[in-house]
This record gives structure tokens, sequence and C-alpha cells, in this order.
């Protein structure tokens, strides 16, 4: 953790109240989050997730359940003592990193040891520990210390480091030993539980400690009966899902329950580890019993050899969990044991995938900034139209109207597909979710919907949430101009200057450029979902556009556009276009096709969609539409005595697919595309050939 880790924090936690944490979170920036998340994660090894939730509020409701006020408090109090005696806890800082034990420990690890430390003053020749009796804690020393058993009269050793770690580890209550400073020093003094706290929550001075006291052990002759119980004990005061392997690769008697847990396994004794966690990975297990033969083969090797033969992260029972080894070494330096540690991975590595998924979501949304902010926009109008809803039925119990459903259903249609553009699967499932909903009302009544609506609705708001998240991080400059028209001063005073003039029609071509944009604004993000849609459905499809540079049209309609014709090229792409293998039966090319062409023909603007499919199947159309007795049968049946049997595609809650998709089965996507076209005073015709294709034609005055 660094200086500015603790300032941050320190500002988050400044009041231990979920409001002012709230409030100071919500101001961080999604990197920050993520930054923080991890720090959260150091601190306790659980914190992390919660903070990325959609709905920042909840997250930190749940934290103060999980975790309590308390945590709060701590963090910024010691943050602050850390901030304000920085000279003091460096100095701890460098005498704890001249140590060997604590050499190897992360600069974040040391601090929080040194947080725990007491300074006692000793005098020469004084006994800070003495055999048989109570140890209270740990002693950090630089000076020299003299080591005696049995009241001898002569030290048996004379060295530094730390002491009584082995009474606080293995869970013994009394000192092996009675140990003098040579002269007048400052000790380090650690109490026992908070010791062992630290223990637990570092896991590199967990494993440091293990090393130690099992190397002392061997040193000093004990029998093999006492090491094997130093060692159980240790690995069960310390946990973690720690355990002991032997030179045949077995798991030794001595393994703590989380080993048990994680392994998946209650008796592990005996059990090869190997058979647990390689399965069916023949390299590995070649490499993992080769590093085995080496260690115990009593002969010298190379330690970073071993360990680059040893597998150092494994998957077991959908978990993955980092591998940590020690070597247990007699005194001439042949491994009597290897030491294993497991360490779960499994939420860094579900941060580390969501900080990558966000990552492609932020790249998606710089190529399409204003389909990004109309798609905010459009999901900010669902949900005031479903909180509309809320109230006018769900609460009321009232029988709402086929045309109401009809119109909700198809902008929840267009605004799932347009979330599924940015890779907000979140949002796009929960919009879906709310589809199934609202069609359950339509066909049971409010009453067996009330509970999903209310859980849906907030899936969609923390959906959105999540979503405006990223919005945070454009800047406001662009999403001002991006939004809407905006005119500097100077610009502003040329216009008033124009209007006084009576130049009208240069006052409209400046506001009409300011709110204009290039016709390819259309098909923004097109061709990126026509290809994940078609690796979805495991299709291949080549996608073309013709558009003129040199057309402006409204951002309004450009953004209209750009969302309800996506429901025509995702129909191509879900109905039309053949899989590789019919393709290659029909001679076709194995990629499909589909393009687009936009031309401005005086004030009206001329759309043409076409693909290179399997065409329209018009008998099952007229099976299905006539079996449908949700539709207006005479409608029906007129579309099909003039030959347009395409009309029937664009009637709402008309579809001829079997099942519904989070793509298409509902009957609304179409019905939305004819709509919007209407809205426009537009025209639509279609034209199909079997086997060769659809052609959609569109004009749209402009």
């Amino acid at each position: 953790m660094t200086e500015q880790d603790l300032i941050l924090l320190s500002n988050i936690f400044k009041t231990p109240t979920l409001n002012w944490v709230t409030k100071e979170c919500n101001k961080l920036s999604k990197q920050e989050r993520l930054h923080i998340s991890k720090v959260f994660f150091k601190l306790t090894g659980k914190l992390f997730s919660t903070i990325l939730e959609p709905n920042i509020n909840d997250s930190f409701s749940e934290i103060y359940e999980n975790v309590g006020q308390t945590f709060f408090e701590n963090v910024y109090t010691n943050s602050q003592i850390l901030l304000n005696n920085k000279n003091e806890w460096r100095k701890k800082v460098s005498i704890l990193r001249n140590i060997s034990l604590f050499s190897d420990l992360s600069t974040y690890d040391l601090i929080s040891i040194s947080e725990n430390i007491q300074e006692k003053q000793l005098d020469a020749d004084e006994a800070f520990l003495v055999q048989y009796e109570l140890v209270e804690g740990v002693y950090i020393l630089e000076e020299n210390v003299k080591i005696y058993e049995y009241d001898q009269a002569n030290p048996i050793t004379t060295r530094n480091g730390i002491f009584g770690d082995d009474a606080c580890a293995t869970g013994d209550d009394y000192s092996f030993f009675t140990a003098r400073v040579v002269k007048d020093c400052t000790a380090y003094f650690i109490p026992r539980k908070e010791f062992l706290n630290l223990i637990s929550r570092i896991p590199d001075l967990q494993q440091e400690i293990f090393q130690t006291i099992a190397n002392r052990a061997i040193r000093s002759s004990k029998r093999a009966e006492e090491q094997k119980r130093l060692t159980k004990e240790i690995l069960e005061n310390v946990g973690q899902g720690s355990f002991s392997i032997n030179h045949a690769g077995e798991i030794g008697e001595n393994y703590t329950s989380n080993a048990t847990e994680y392994l998946g396994q209650k008796n592990l004794a005996g059990v090869p580890f190997a058979d647990l966690v390689f399965q069916k990975d023949r390299e590995a297990l070649r490499n993992y019993y080769r590093a085995l033969h080496l260690m115990f083969s009593n002969n010298q090797f190379d330690p970073d050899l071993v360990l680059d033969l040893l597998p150092h992260e494994v998957t077991v029972n959908q978990r993955i969990f980092k591998l940590n080894y020690s070597f247990i070494q007699d005194n001439m330096g042949n491994v009597l044991s290897v030491f294993i540690r497991m360490e779960d991975l499994t939420r860094q590595r579900e941060i580390e995938a969501q900080e990558a998924k966000e990552k492609i979501i932020q790249e998606k949304i710089q190529q399409n900034i204003g389909g990004f902010l109309n798609m905010l926009d459009e999901v900010k109008n669902v949900m005031n139209t479903l909180k509309s809803f809320e109230k006018n039925y769900i609460k009321t119990l009232q029988k709402p109207q086929s045309s109401e459903l009809r119109s909700l259903m198809r902008i929840l249609h267009g605004s799932k597909g347009l979330s599924g553009q940015f890779d907000l699967d979140n949002l796009k499932i929960a919009l879906h979710d709310m589809e199934d909903c609202i069609q359950m009302i339509g066909a049971e009544g409010v009453e067996s919907q009330i509970k999903n609506f209310s859980e849906h609705l907030k899936t969609v708001k923390a959906g959105y949430n999540y979503g405006r998240d990223f919005k945070k991080n454009l800047g406001s400059a662009i999403i001002e101009i991006l939004q809407g028209i905006t005119f500097s001063k100077e610009e502003f005073e040329r216009l008033q200057t124009d209007i006084l003039k009576g130049n009208i029609e240069a006052v409209k071509a400046k506001i009409l450029a300011k709110n204009s944009v290039s016709a390819s604004a259309i098909i923004d993000n097109w061709a990126a979902d026509i290809q994940k849609l078609a690796n979805n459905l495991d299709k291949k499809i080549d996608f073309f556009s013709d558009i003129a540079e040199e057309i402006q049209i409204p951002k309004k309609l450009a953004n209209m556009l750009n969302n309800e014709l996506a429901h025509l090229y995702r129909n191509s792409v879900d109905h039309g276009i053949e899989s590789v293998e019919e393709r290659k039966k029909q001679g076709k090319f194995e990629s499909g096709m589909i393009r687009i062409e936009v031309k401005q023909v005086s004030e009206q603007l001329n759309i043409v969609l076409e693909d290179d499919g399997k065409g329209l199947n018009e008998a099952k159309i007229k099976e299905k539409a006539l079996a449908n007795k949700n539709l207006d049968q005479a409608q029906v049946q007129k579309m099909i005595s003039t030959n347009k049997c395409w009309r029937i595609l664009f009637l709402p809650g008309f579809s001829t697919a079997e099942n519904v998709t989070s793509l298409s089965g509902r009957g609304v996507g179409m019905d939305a595309v004819y709509t919007a076209i209407q809205e426009l005073n537009g025209l639509i015709n279609m034209e199909s050939v079997e086997n060769e294709g659809i052609t959609t034609k569109i004009t749209i005055p402009i």
C-alpha cells in the first residue's frame, strides 16, 4: 500500500457512515474504484468485489453488514496514524527489513506489522523470555541475543531476529528457552493475539514463520515425532490451505482443515496430491514427478529449476489456487518434505476478468460515444416508463391495455439490442427478463408478476447505473457536445447578427450544421454487433456499407435509425443467413452477406438493406399468422391476398421463431421498425427471392 492509497482511504473513511463513504466512492472514476477494490482485497481478502457492483449504495450496505462500522473506523484511524507519523513507521519498516525473516515481505506487509509494534526498553543481560514461563507475544531485535536452555551457564547460540514466535505459532503457552540481550537496546514487541492475526492475514509471513520454526527444529536435532507435532500445530494455528508432501508425492498426516475444503476430500493423508489437481494433464504430471525426483534424490539440485517444473496455479472444483512451496531440509541440505500453501485466487481472477471486460466496453464506447449516450437515454426512458407502469398497474392491480403492453415491449426490445452493442450483458439480461415479465402480465394478468416485476425493475436500474458509471469517464465537455447543440459565446453573437440582418437561411444553415451528423452514424457499431451475433450463432457473415460521406442528417434521426434498423440486421443474422454447412450445400460462399446503402435524392433519404440468405418462407409465415389468435385475421387475409406476405412480419406479436431467445422470438422487433418509420412519415417495402435473400427499401423525408 502506498502513501497515496493511505490518503485516499483516509478521505473515504474520514466519517464512518454509509452516506459519507458512498458519497466519497461515487466521486471515484471506474479505474480508481478498481484500484481501491484491490486495496480492500489486500486489507481483508474479501471486500474487493462488492464495490464493483452496479449499485454503489447496495454495495456499501453489504460491506457494512459483513464487516461492520469498526472496520471503517480502524482503517481511518490507522491511516491517520501512519500519515501523521511517516518518519516513525519508515524507521520501523527499515528495521524489519534488515531482519532476514521479514526481508522478502512487501512494504505494505511491513507497514501492517509495524502498526502492531510496541517499543520496549531492555537493559543489558535482561531476560525478556524465560524457559517454561508464559510467552505474551513475540520480540523483534536488531541486536544480538543469547539463547539458553535448562539453566545452562553458557548460551547454546547467539543471534538476532524474532523470538517467541515458536510458542505463539504452535499454540504453546510457555517459552522453549531463555533469551537475554547482550546490551541495552530497544525491542519491538507484538502481543500474541495480534501476531497470530498478522500470520493469518499475511500469507508470505506465514510461510516464512513456518520455514523458520521447522528449520530450527531440525537444526536442534529434535526427534521426528516432535518435529511432526510442531508442523501440525503450526499448520493448524496459522490456517490457510496448508499441507506437506513426501518423496512419493503423497500428502502427509499434517494438513489444515482449509486444505480439506480446497481439495474436496476429508481424509488427505496418503493421497497423491497430483491425483487431486492434475487429473488428465500429462505434461503437468511429468514435470511434477520429475521435480519430486530432483528434490528427494539426496543430490544437490537447482531450486529455480525445480520451482519452474512445479505448478504455481491450479484449478480445483472450479476454484483457482496459487501454490507456494517451501523445502524442509536437514543439516546436510537434503529435502525431508515439501510444504505447500494454497492461496485462493478465485475472486482475484474474477476482478481481473471484470477489468478486462470493462476495458472492452470502454473501447466500444469510445468508438461510438454518441450511440452510447443515446443508449443511456433510451434505457432511462424505459425505466421511467416502467415506473409509470408500476404505479398505474402493478400497485393498483389494474389490467393494462394490449396496446400499452406492445408499446412497452417495443422499447424494452430496442433498448436490449442497444445495450448488447456495448457488451453491457447484465443490462441486456435484465431487459430480456423484464420482457418475459411483461409478456406474462399480458398472458396471465398483473397478480402473477407483482414480485417478479419489482425484482426485474431493480436489476434494470442496477444495470443502468453500471452503464452510467462509464459515462463519468467521458468528460463533461464531450458529453455536452454529443447530447445537444452547443454554441460558444462568439458563435451565438454571430447568430444574433445574422438574425438582425434578416439572414434567416444562414441562421438555419448554422443550426442545421450544429445539429447534423454524417449519415454513416446510422450504422455506428453495426459491424461489431453483427460479428458478435454471428459468432454466437456459429455463422460467418461479412458486412458492407455504401454511404456517401457528404450526406448530413439530423442527429435525432441518425440515432433513431441506428436503434430501430438494428432489428432488421439482427433478423437477417438470426433467420436469414444460413449456417456454413447449409450454405455449402446450396453452393453459396461460406460467409453470408449483409449490405446497407444510404443515398439522398432531393429531400429524401433512401436506405436499402439486403442479405443473401434463405429469403422469406411465405408458406410458414401464412401458417403461423393464420394460427395466431392475437392477430387481426382480416388484416392478415388482406396482406396475403395482395401478395404482401412480408407485411405480416411487421405486425405486433408476430414471430416465426419457435423459441424466445435474447435475439428474437417475441414479435416486437419488426413492429418497432415499422412504427418508427411511420412516425418519420416514411415508407418501407420488402422484396424476397427464395435462397437468394431479402432486400428492404426505406424512404424517409428529411
